[in-house]
């Protein structure tokens, strides 16, 4: 009994792998960027151009759709399950309500000063990585010895990220054409599949198990390319050629993620 105290109490004082508290600092810069667009968004967009504003909305809806089903895969794979704090709890429902008040007065006419737009998804981002930031930074406050490398991913997962790129590129390409609601459409019922598919090889679940940092690295890039363009189509039209370069740009990214790593390195699957 006294050995196995022992071991629990180590465990704890070292903390979850520094793997795990790398991806939460990731879904933190995520999640506080998906913010800033949406309020730049909102704050930006021409009344006059509605197709545009819509357009928006989907690049910044579609990626953030995604990325939930992603990082629940992402967690699991470390085995780590953490309750949050009261006090963080609390503050995501203060800032929820401010992003929801904010986003409101905006729509309604009401101009915000730049800075507030700036200063609710940086206090998002504060209370989501201050705790795993500060065990990253702090000595034994993470497990060194578990790495999150990348491994050879299998055929569906493969597949599915590679779809993902398509899926991206198309939405990117086509944002400043007529068309682009079809192709939301068939976005949304891809979508919809994999989520009903997921808990099997080619849902969500599985393939942000299988993605190791360099997937997570190309999805955020290709997410920064999305929300950009995003945001830039809420204040005035994308022309067609430079709407078309950024989609090629991002199925580029997610295919080439797809396809490494090609053979499996020695070490521990973290």
């Amino acid at each position: 009994m006294a050995q196995a105290a022992t071991v629990r109490e180590s465990a704890e004082q070292r903390g979850p792998s520094r793997g795990y508290l790398v991806l939460l600092v990731a879904s933190a810069l995520f999640v506080s960027g998906y913010v800033g667009a949406f309020l730049i968004l909102v704050a930006g967009q021409n009344p006059t151009d509605a197709g545009g504003s819509s357009s928006a909305v989907f690049l910044l809806l579609i990626p953030n759709l995604c990325f939930s089903g992603l990082v629940e895969g992402a967690r699991a794979r470390f085995g780590v399950r953490s309750r949050t704090p009261r006090r963080a709890i609390v503050a995501y429902v203060i800032l929820l309500a401010a992003f929801v008040a904010a986003a409101a007065v905006m729509i309604f006419g009401v101009d915000l000063p730049a800075w507030s737009l700036v200063l609710l998804p940086a206090l998002l981002f504060v209370t989501m990585a201050a705790r795993p930031l500060r065990q990253l930074l702090r000595p034994n406050g993470a497990q060194p010895a578990e790495r999150w490398t990348n491994l050879p991913m299998r055929a569906p997962a493969r597949v599915m990220t590679a779809l993902l790129g398509l899926l991206f590129g198309l939405l990117t390409a086509t944002s400043a054409l007529p068309g682009f609601t079809f192709v939301t459409l068939g976005a949304m019922v891809l979508i919809l599949m994999t989520m009903a598919a997921r808990t099997t090889e080619w849902g969500f679940l599985a393939v942000g198990h299988a993605w190791g940092p360099l997937h997570w690295i190309a999805f955020g890039l290709v997410s920064c390319v999305m929300f950009g363009i995003a945001v830039q189509l809420a204040a005035a039209p994308v022309t067609v050629p430079v709407a078309c370069v950024a989609g090629a740009f991002v199925f580029l990214v997610m295919l080439i993620a797809a396809l490494l790593p090609r053979t499996r390195r020695a070490g521990r699957e973290r």
